[in-house]
């Protein structure tokens, strides 16, 4: 079973922690492809909505000879993969998000008007739980570690695009981040067609929430401290530096335990 594993790095921030990942996924045996590509004619309005789309976009394109497709963030370390290659979808997030459902644009009318467009495309996709009341109103599904065989990530892939072009008719063309549509094609194919809600926690280890936890397979930087400056942002920054080399030492453990027992 051939896995092809590859990430998105289109800008400085991103190529540089993709090094770090590859150099994980050496230890490994894993080659990580680099997606980083900017057509040179969009290279001065390359917009983020447009970086993102890669992710589904080369999920679409993948090369052939693989029987499954893994997407890993840029900002994630590979610390054992033992068990990857059997699963299949993305992380249930343990917590409710706090963003707004809809782009969080300033005018509050707009951001109404938007509210109103999403809950009646919902009720017609047959997606009412995530309206307000509803059993997965605020839920997510993290896109840092999306992974399964061919079919299942070709299928999700195209659903997402779907729901990624509804979700700009909803709101004016105005674009803030994929989970918002994300989520609502994780419903349909992954939980509704395959019956899959989630891949174990350690395999998309997010450490801004989860810590440096001893049983991780794959750790995820994101949400750590943005700013260049300040005692949080260097500590965490050393933090991260550290987990990544003792993972090369083959370290990480002991490591990540002494965290914990402190």
């Amino acid at each position: 079973m051939k896995t092809y594993w590859f990430t998105i790095a289109c800008n400085p921030e991103f190529e540089l922690l993709s090094q770090d990942l590859q150099l994980t996924a050496q230890q490994h045996g894993i080659e990580i492809h680099v997606v980083s590509d900017i057509p040179k004619e969009q290279s001065a309005t390359f917009k983020r909505e447009n970086i993102l789309r890669l992710k589904l976009e080369s999920i679409l394109n993948a090369p052939s000879g693989y029987d499954r497709i893994a997407y890993i963030d840029a900002d994630t370390l590979l610390v054992d993969p033992k068990g990857f290659e059997t699963l299949q979808g993305s992380l249930k997030e343990p917590w409710r998000t706090k963003r707004s459902l809809v782009p969080g644009r300033l005018d509050w009318r707009q951001r109404q008007r938007w509210r109103q467009r999403l809950w009646t495309l919902l009720k017609q996709e047959r997606l009412e739980e995530f309206c307000p009341g509803g059993k997965d109103f605020k839920q997510e599904w993290n896109t840092g570690v999306i992974t399964g065989d061919r079919i299942f990530m070709e299928a999700l892939a195209q659903e997402w695009r779907r729901w990624w072009d509804l979700i700009l008719d909803v709101c004016d063309g105005y674009f803030e981040r994929d989970q918002l549509s994300y989520k609502f094609a994780y419903t349909l194919v992954a939980r509704r067609c395959y019956g899959v809600e989630t891949i174990p926690q350690r395999y998309n280890c997010i450490v801004k929430r989860m810590g440096f936890q001893p049983d991780a397979c794959i750790l995820h930087r994101a949400g750590l401290p943005k700013g260049l400056k300040g005692y949080r942002y260097r500590q965490k920054r050393h933090h991260w530096a550290t987990a990544k080399q003792m993972i090369v030492n083959n370290c990480y453990q002991s490591w990540s335990q002494s965290l914990v027992e402190v």
